[in-house]
Parts: structure tokens; C-alpha cells; sequence
């Protein structure tokens, strides 16, 4: 991260499908936060995500999958 501050992760996208996500900090052993279930109104059933407070200089790590094995075209978006 090259500031401080709390930052969105998403996945979410109408035309894409359900997901999970995990944050990792510094390793790929260190999971800071995850979600599979969230639901709202323009996205996805069951997208992903969540707010994290990152910290400037820490390497993070995004790891994204699909429900029973789903793959194919989606967003991320980090803001």
C-alpha cells in the first residue's frame, strides 16, 4: 500500500458470479479479513466484499474464488 486508510474491496458486478475473497497482509499465512455472502442491490447474488484498514509500506495479497468452482470474467474494484 503506498498510503494509510481504510480501502473497499468488491467484486461486485451484475454480469459476473458469486464469489469469495480474502485479504492477506505481508504473507500469503496472514488472512486479515474475507466474505463470500454479501448482497445488495447492482451486484451479484452473494459477490464479495469488505473494508480494510491498510497500512502505507504492507503488501497485501487478494485471493478470489467462485462457488462450487465457478470461473470466468469479473471486476474487482479497490477504492
Amino acid at each position: 500500500a503506498s498510503k494509510s486508510g481504510t480501502i473497499n474491496f468488491t467484486t461486485c458486478d451484475v454480469n459476473s458470479y458469486d464469489t469469495s475473497m480474502a485479504l492477506y497482509e505481508d504473507s500469503c499465512d496472514n488472512q486479515v479479513a474475507c466474505n463470500g455472502d454479501s448482497d445488495g442491490g447492482g451486484c451479484q447474488a452473494y459477490f464479495s466484499e469488505f473494508d480494510y484498514n491498510v497500512q502505507s509500506g504492507s503488501t497485501y495479497y487478494i485471493r478470489i474464488g467462485g462457488w462450487e468452482g465457478s470461473t470466468g470474467e469479473g471486476t474487482l474494484t479497490i477504492e
